[in-house]
């Protein structure tokens, strides 16, 4: 019998001598959805019953058995040749059930899987393995299939295994500084999951032992953009504190002014208010309060009514309840508050800045105001949200102070 390549963690493919049987027989669905499901069991045996289940529907009036007998007979065909021996089929079975029998075959999440365990030996091949490994890992396994929950639980078993392997393949580079290999694992592991944070911490980790200080300060900024309005992920406390330690390497190098006010500029040239994490905003909270009070004891002397008579800086606290009542569909609060984040940053001033400081809880910065203005900030952000965001009403609440 010839020897097949099945692939599951790239496109999906099964050749038998350099033929595409996959591209060849596309038009059976039903019949590669059955190869999935034994697949993704991993050479154990798949009950009859359950194999029913994931390729015959309710609608289906005929004898759902016998349709799963014929598609093995098919199957079979097409991978087998016809091959009579049961135990030498690709498709066993086996106490009322059936099994891929890949033992003759090229399986790559087998293969992938057997050089991960080998790599977590930490042997003296443990890099080699690791390389192997992560090499296969194209995409999630059977990725274009999602109708199947032994599929997504086997999907979520290699995806675990692949980011162990790249954590322990950086650790093993890291002991023997290999920081631009690191650099190119991370750069393929972000292909791969764009949203492992421990990903982009060593990434950043890796260039700054390079020196390539502009290159890590440009990728933490995208990074954490991305990764909050796609995902509503905060940066971690690690990645903060990588943040400061870009911001300090740049100070270790002559830079004219005129180039460096450039940079700043370029940095905040936003169309919106600005958006920032906890750490900066508690920072320029303090800041501005810090300037208020030095102000104040200036004016002391002139009339009680200094607050009415100047435009001050305004701190918001504005939380988002998702409306749960009767006849609306509630959202996950993560959607919820990256909608209400895109509202913020349309409808606030360039000059005003703001944070999330809780899973539903914002802080706004509101500078150069009058006290009775703030109410109509904040009806308009209310208005935009309901007019923007229909199928996901939610009540806002503000409380606000003057700083």
């Amino acid at each position: 019998m010839k020897r097949l390549e099945i692939v599951t963690l790239d496109s999906f493919s099964v050749k038998k001598d350099g033929e595409n049987l996959s591209v060849k027989y596309k038009r059976s669905k039903k019949l590669w959805q059955l190869f999935h499901c034994l697949l993704a069991n991993n050479c154990k045996i798949v009950g009859v019953d359950y194999l029913t289940e994931c390729i015959c529907s309710e609608d289906d009036n005929y004898n759902p058995k016998q349709v799963l007998q014929n598609l093995i007979y098919r199957l079979r065909k097409i991978l087998d040749e016809l091959n009579t021996d049961n135990e030498e089929s690709v498709i066993v079975y086996e106490q009322d059930g059936y099994r891929c029998n890949t033992k003759n075959h090229y399986f790559d999440a087998q293969v992938f899987e057997e050089l991960c365990h080998c790599g977590f030996k930490m042997g003296d091949d443990a890099i080699n393995c690791f390389q192997k490994a992560l090499a296969l890992y194209k995409n999630k396994f059977l990725e274009e299939n999602n109708n199947d929950r032994n599929i997504e639980k086997a999907r979520t078993h290699y995806h675990d295994l692949y980011l162990k392997a790249t954590d322990s393949l950086i650790h093993l580079y890291q002991l023997q500084g290999y920081y631009d290999d690191i650099i190119e694992v991370s750069k393929a592991a972000l292909l791969v999951d764009y949203y492992d944070t421990n990903i982009h911490k060593e990434y950043l980790k890796a260039m700054l032992e390079k020196d390539q200080t502009r290159k890590a300060l440009s990728h933490y900024e995208e990074a954490t953009e991305k990764l909050y309005t796609q995902a509503g992920i905060l940066p971690t406390a690690e990645m903060n504190a990588i943040y400061r330690s870009i911001k300090n390497r740049k100070k270790d190098s002559f830079v004219l002014l005129s180039d460096i006010l450039k940079d700043l500029s370029a940095k905040f040239d936003t169309q919106g208010a600005c958006l920032c994490d906890l750490e900066t905003f508690v920072f320029i909270y303090n800041m501005v309060r810090k300037r208020n009070e030095r102000y104040m004891k200036s004016y002391k002397k002139e009339t009680d009514g200094l607050r009415n008579r100047y435009n001050m800086t305004y701190i918001m606290l504005m939380t988002v309840v998702p409306n749960d009542t009767p006849g609306n569909r509630s959202q996950p609060i993560n959607a919820i508050m990256n909608q209400v984040t895109q509202v913020l940053l349309s409808l606030l001033r360039r000059t005003d800045i703001t944070c999330q400081w809780s899973k539903n809880q914002f802080l706004i910065l509101l500078f150069d105001l009058e006290m009775e203005h703030t109410d109509l900030v904040f009806n308009r952000i209310k208005n935009e949200y309901e007019r923007t965001c229909p199928d996901a009403p939610v009540v806002l609440i503000k409380s606000i102070n003057a700083i």
